[in-house]
């Protein structure tokens, strides 16, 4: 009995060694433009909106032997004005606010991914409610 037992133990400690656990952790970053007036000014070319969020994130991936740290450019569009309804027109608005917030930015090599969501909220008496969508692009295409 005490060898089967010990038999289940091994076994389990292997299973568990052999599994590959992935962690990801997010912390906020400072994001520097150069000039946050011309970046409003550029932005106003494409589209008006009631808000809208630059944010910057260091992501951190662990993965066994491998950690990996990305560098993420985050801007959201909320309750944005004139935004296509087709997906690729709304895709390519989405890469020229990226490509503009780029060029404003201090650093322009800082980010490796920018991801731009439109994001439309709404609220009454009772609840608030919002769809997005999310375009993901890397530094290299814009």
């Amino acid at each position: 009995m005490r060898k089967i037992f010990a038999l289940i133990i091994v076994c389990f400690a292997v299973f568990l060694t052999s599994c590959t656990t992935t962690t990801t952790t997010r912390k906020q970053i400072d994001v520097a433009l150069t000039d946050i007036d011309k970046v409003g000014q550029k932005l106003s070319e494409f589209l008006t909106a009631e808000n809208i969020n630059i944010t910057g994130q260091e992501v951190t991936t662990n993965r066994k032997d491998v950690t990996n740290v990305t560098l993420e450019l985050n801007i959201t569009i909320i309750n944005g004005q004139n935004i296509p309804t087709n997906d690729g027109e709304k895709r390519a608005l989405g890469k020229s606010i990226a490509r503009v917030i780029k060029e404003h930015l201090e650093d322009q090599n800082k980010f490796e991914i920018y991801r731009v969501r439109f994001e439309n909220r709404f609220e009454n008496s009772f609840m608030a409610t919002s769809r997005h969508k999310t375009y993901t692009f890397n530094s290299t295409e814009l």
